[in-house]
């Protein structure tokens, strides 16, 4: 319609002042008789009806003046004047006009657009008074112009309003997620909008229009949702008022009665007033004579363009109707594309003889090559390196019978390495329904595959490490007697007593098995609950000169070990008997990787952690840390063995020569203890290089190192409690405190060290751990601060609950004595708490 009346717009003019001429001929030629003969006439008696407004410029809306205007409010006074209606607009916003039409106080609303839900509820005038659409605003600079853009926005719509639902619906078909903000109106939409609230608003088309120019927003082509704006009623009592309506707009569609047409071209075209001047209608009054001859031409001329505007009307319709079709047609082709381009999956489009027939940009990017040098080509003729006929040719005629294909697998692709892909071949048909190809869809999912990797890999290790944690706390209670007792019997035997040494034999025995049950609580990665400041080059050092390294140098006598050791070396904090393990592992893996001889090297360094990814320490992100190096020059590690060597009991070496077997496991569960990281370099052919990274401690001073020997761990009578579910080891620690030199008492069990300190005092508490089923010992500890505030204690367990046994030691717990007993640790750690 806006297209026939731009193009028509003279004609409309000049039909207008051969209306006015007519008008100005008949009042003229009536007024002699009017003064002759006046009939006073008995008006009708005047019929009220209510309108329904709400702002909607230019279909309705309520000027500055409190006047009702727009296209509805002109057709609607239009027909009130034929009929001797008296109108009375009710005033209101969008919700409150549908209220008012459902409770029956209105007779009708102005401008409500028709849809077969609303039609349930409300009566509509058979005749459409105009067509109109949704379309997005957007604040001017959004980058938002397509209907994908509008995924995870908030979008302003008017309440209850068609195009909301047009707009939601559109929206919900493409799976995407938006939130809508309702408004009262219009106006509030675009206020909205330009309060940044929003990112986008949805406003029919005609209000856009005429409206943006008051708003900083700018229009978007996502226009939608078409629809037939008519005038409405209340359900089964509005139906002969819209009678009667519908009766003039079907003349004013016919041209019967051109104030139809008028009335859009002042409010859509805005054609100025053409206003005949006073001297000429003077004038033509005066040529009376020549009133025949103009209303002969006018009768003419106005059959000519009726003729000619029905013409008209009918071809725009029919060019609207295919337009529209095209339109919609065209747009579901661009989502379509927009969709396929922006994907990161690669898709390609294949006919039956294996050629390509569409691709996307990004497997044109991986393939780096342009669509002009691919369409039209074999695949096999561009990616038959990576993509082998003989291995792939088979899945894909598979697709060609109407198989959907799915399969993974490896492909080396051009600058990005060897990649692990998921492959979807699916069928597609021509009319007719007949297969005319394939569409490939491949998707790298490499990171993907290496996180499943690592995931099942730390599945596997948290359930060994809870077998081995499990194992290791019998263990240690059982080891106590065996490492313990030795240790008093030797302080009791004279020096020339023939039984020290199979005594020191027993001992020997029970620590190797307790260093075999640490490795066991290693694995488990709960056997570093209490660390000290050590010195990577004296674990070193210490390691060269002890008896492990000895025997390592005599299986492997043609192995050299050479040393490049930092001077200065930052201390770190954490545990020397697993960091001692830890070189033994690895030199003695170095050894045995070397059968025919060859140099094993170590090294130590500070650096900063910018180099290497560390795990966070105490929030601190760039620090120093301290890099331990061992490598060799052996046959290295191929690239299956990788992926397995720190899964626990996986090893190549010789049995029975290397510790406990457990190997690299122990290794890695060290290291992740100390909140460390480990980097493996190896080729499969030119030896191994085994990194290890630890946070330097922030306390440079390395008198904190110290020597057991340093210390006396002698008791002066001071009282001791011992509280400790299992009589054996009760008995064994007050052995060990006796002869120590202190006065030991004993309990139980968490409740009845509670019960004896509220009568009794002790210097310290010496508080296993785990004492099922009762209270362990944090909660006991928790409970004798409540009636002994500053109690000293220590924690003691062969099994340590890792958090469980900060949370002590961060309470007022000083130390942490490991199970089995040994005479210097259980002195030097209650010594130590003694003196605080």
């Amino acid at each position: 319609m806006l297209c026939y009346l731009e193009k028509n717009m003279f004609v409309f003019q000049y039909i207008g002042f051969l209306k006015k001429f007519k008008k100005t001929l008949i009042a003229f030629a009536v007024l002699s008789a009017l003064l002759q003969f006046i009939v006073p006439l008995e008006a009708e008696a005047d019929k009220t009806v209510k309108v329904g407004l709400y702002h909607n410029k230019p279909l309705v809306f309520m000027d500055n003046n409190g006047k009702a205007k727009g296209i509805f409010v002109d057709i609607l006074e239009h027909i009130a004047q034929k009929e001797q209606w008296t109108l009375e607009f009710v005033y209101g916003s969008w919700p409150e006009c549908i209220d008012r039409l459902e409770a029956g106080e209105i007779d009708l609303i102005a401008a409500m657009a028709y849809s077969k839900e609303r039609a349930k509820k409300y009566d509509f005038t058979y005749e459409t008074v105009i067509t109109n659409w949704g379309q997005v605003y957007v604040a001017k600079g959004s980058n938002i112009s397509s209907v994908l853009d509008l995924d995870q926005k908030k979008i302003a719509v008017k309440m209850e309003d068609i195009h909301f639902l047009g707009i939601k619906e559109l929206t919900s078909k493409f799976n995407m997620n938006c939130r809508f903000i309702e408004a009262d109106g219009y106006d509030v939409v675009f206020e909205l909008i330009e309060a940044d609230r929003v990112q986008a608003g949805v406003v029919n088309r005609l209000y856009g229009i005429e409206n943006k120019g008051n708003y900083p927003v700018q229009e978007t082509s996502i226009m939608f949702n078409p629809i037939e704006v008519r005038f409405a009623s209340p359900k089964d009592s509005g139906r002969d008022l819209l009678s009667v309506i519908d009766k003039h707009l079907h003349r004013m569609h016919d041209e019967k009665d051109p104030f139809y047409s008028q009335t859009l071209n002042h409010w859509l075209v805005a054609p100025s007033e053409w206003i005949l001047p006073n001297p000429i209608k003077y004038t033509l009054i005066g040529i009376a004579s020549l009133l025949f001859l103009f209303a002969l031409t006018n009768l003419t001329l106005r059959f000519k363009v009726k003729k000619r505007t029905r013409e008209l009307s009918t071809a725009n319709v029919k060019l609207k109707n295919e337009v529209d079709i095209r339109m919609k047609a065209e747009e579901e082709l661009r989502k379509y594309e927009r969709i396929v381009a922006s994907s990161t999956d690669h898709m390609v489009m294949v006919d039956l003889s294996y050629t390509y027939q569409a691709i996307n940009d990004a497997a044109l990017n991986v393939l780096k090559k342009s669509r002009t040098q691919v369409i039209g080509k074999k695949i096999w003729n561009i990616v038959g390196d990576i993509f082998p006929v003989e291995v792939h040719k088979k899945r894909l005629d598979r697709a060609f019978s109407g198989q959907v294909v799915k399969y993974r697998t490896w492909i080396h692709l051009p600058g990005r390495g060897r990649r692990y892909m998921d492959l979807v071949c699916t069928p597609y048909a021509h009319s007719g329904n007949q297969i005319a190809g394939c569409v490939i869809i491949s998707r790298d999912i490499t990171d993907l595959y290496e996180l499943e990797k690592k995931l099942e890999n730390a599945q596997k290790m948290e359930f060994m490490g809870t077998i081995a944690g499990g194992v290791a706390h019998d263990l240690n209670n059982i080891l106590s007697g065996i490492v313990s007792y030795p240790d008093l019997l030797l302080m009791q035997l004279p020096e020339d007593s023939s039984l020290k040494k199979p005594i020191r034999t027993i001992k020997k025995s029970g620590e190797k098995a307790a260093v075999i049950v640490q490795d066991l609580l290693t694995l488990a990665r709960r056997g570093v609950a209490c660390k000290e400041h050590v010195d990577l080059n004296d674990i070193v050092t210490q390691f060269l000169a002890s008896p492990e390294c000895m025997k390592i140098k005599s299986f492997h006598k043609r192995v050299t070990i050479k040393t490049d050791l930092a001077n200065s070396l930052k201390p770190i904090s954490g545990s020397s008997v697993h960091l001692s393990k830890t070189v033994m592992n690895l030199v003695s893996n170095a050894a045995e990787a070397m059968p025919d001889g060859g140099q094993v090297s170590i090294k130590t360094e500070n650096i900063q952690t910018g180099e290497v990814c560390l795990e966070d320490v105490d929030g601190v992100n760039n620090c120093e840390c301290v890099l331990l190096e061992i490598a060799d020059t052996g046959s290295g590690i191929s690239k299956d063995d990788m992926e397995k060597i720190f899964e626990p009991f996986y090893t190549k070496k010789v049995m029975g020569r290397s510790g406990t077997g457990l190997g690299l496991a122990v290794v890695w569960g060290t290291i992740m203890d100390h909140h460390g990281h480990i980097h493996v370099e190896s080729d499969g052919k030119n030896g191994s290089r085994f990194k290890l990274y630890f946070p330097a401690s922030q306390d440079d001073d390395m008198s904190a190192i110290r020597r057991p020997d340093e210390i006396d761990f002698k008791g002066n009578g001071e009282r001791i409690l011992i509280v400790d579910d299992l009589d054996d080891q009760r008995e064994i620690a007050s052995n060990i405190l006796s002869t120590l030199g202190y006065r030991v008492s004993a309990a139980l069990s968490g409740e009845d060290a509670i019960s004896y300190l509220r009568g009794e005092t002790a210097d310290l508490v010496i508080l296993d751990m785990l004492m099922p089923p009762g209270m362990d010992g944090l909660e006991t500890f928790e409970e004798i601060l409540k009636i002994r505030p500053g109690q000293k204690a220590v924690i003691a367990s062969g099994f340590a609950e890792t958090d469980r046994v900060k949370k002590a030691l961060d309470i007022g717990v000083g130390q942490f004595i490991r199970k089995p007993y040994n005479i210097k640790d259980v002195g030097m750690a209650i010594r130590k708490e003694l003196e605080k």
